[in-house]
């Protein structure tokens, strides 16, 4: 099952995945201070990260990562040209 929500706070920060998606760790320490990081598990483990940085009107995703074994058609979440796609999603947990 896939559930994306608020990344805990009580687990270490995921730079794996943001270094991966912007090398400058200046910049993403910059992002977290003032965005939200959301974590992508499936079946409980960290297969993903985007991280949302809110201006006056908008919220803009500044960071987003899928680990490599889930960027495939079989594990139905794929990452291309900075799109996301979950494919047949019929249930999970989104909060």
């Amino acid at each position: 099952m896939l559930i994306i929500k608020q990344y805990p706070h009580e687990m270490e920060i995921p730079y794996h995945l943001l270094l991966d998606a912007d090398p400058s760790k200046k910049l993403v320490d910059k992002y977290l201070s003032c965005g939200i990081l959301f974590g992508a598990f499936y079946n409980a483990e960290l297969a993903g990260e985007c991280l949302l940085v809110f201006h006056k009107n908008t919220a803009e995703i500044i960071n987003l990562e899928v680990l490599e074994k889930y960027q495939s058609n079989d594990s139905n979440i794929i990452i291309n040209n900075n799109n996301l796609t979950i494919k047949d999603l019929k249930e999970g947990s989104y909060s």
